[in-house]
C-alpha cells in the first residue's frame, strides 16, 4: 500500500474508526483479487478474515464475497460456495444492487467449481439481469450478455 494510504489507516486506526478501515480494507483486497496479484490478495484475505468484524451489511457481504474468492483459491469450493451463499443471504434484502450482482456472480463462480454448471449459469444470467435493469451497460457487455 503506498505510503499515504498507510499513514491514513494508521490514524483511522488510533481514533478507533473500524468502519472505515474495514472498508478500505476490502477495497483494497478487491482491487489486488480484479488484478489477479494472488499471493498478494490470499495475505490481505487473510487479515481482513482476522480483523474485526463491522455490523454494517455492505461490508458483511463484501467480506463473505472475498473471503469465498480465496477459498475458491485455495481449492475449498464447498466452503467458497458457503460463504458466497452468505453473502447472497445477507445482500437480497437490501438495495444493493451491484453487491447483490457481485454476490451472484461470486456464488456461479463457486458452484462451477463444484461442478455445477447448471447453477452456475443461472447465477450469472441473474446477475446480467440485475445489471441491465441498473443501467450497468458496460458491466453487461464485459459479462457477455
Amino acid at each position: 500500500m503506498p505510503r499515504g494510504g498507510c499513514e491514513a489507516r494508521d490514524i483511522l486506526t488510533a481514533v478507533g474508526d473500524l468502519w472505515r478501515v474495514s472498508t478500505l480494507d476490502s477495497a483494497l483486497c478487491a482491487a489486488v483479487c480484479a488484478q489477479d496479484r494472488v499471493q498478494e490478495f490470499l495475505r490481505l484475505a487473510d487479515a481482513l478474515e482476522a480483523s474485526p468484524a463491522v455490523l454494517d451489511r455492505q461490508i458483511l457481504v463484501r467480506r463473505s464475497l472475498l473471503r469465498s474468492r480465496a477459498l475458491l483459491l485455495g481449492g475449498s469450493d464447498a466452503d467458497a460456495e458457503i460463504a458466497a451463499r452468505r453473502g447472497l443471504e445477507l445482500v437480497t434484502s437490501s438495495d444493493l444492487v451491484l453487491d447483490h450482482a457481485d454476490a451472484l456472480l461470486t456464488l456461479a463462480d463457486a458452484v462451477d467449481a463444484r461442478g455445477l454448471g447448471e447453477d452456475a449459469v443461472t447465477a450469472s444470467e441473474e446477475a446480467v439481469e440485475r445489471l441491465r435493469r441498473k443501467g450497468n451497460l458496460a458491466a453487461v457487455a464485459e459479462l457477455g450478455g
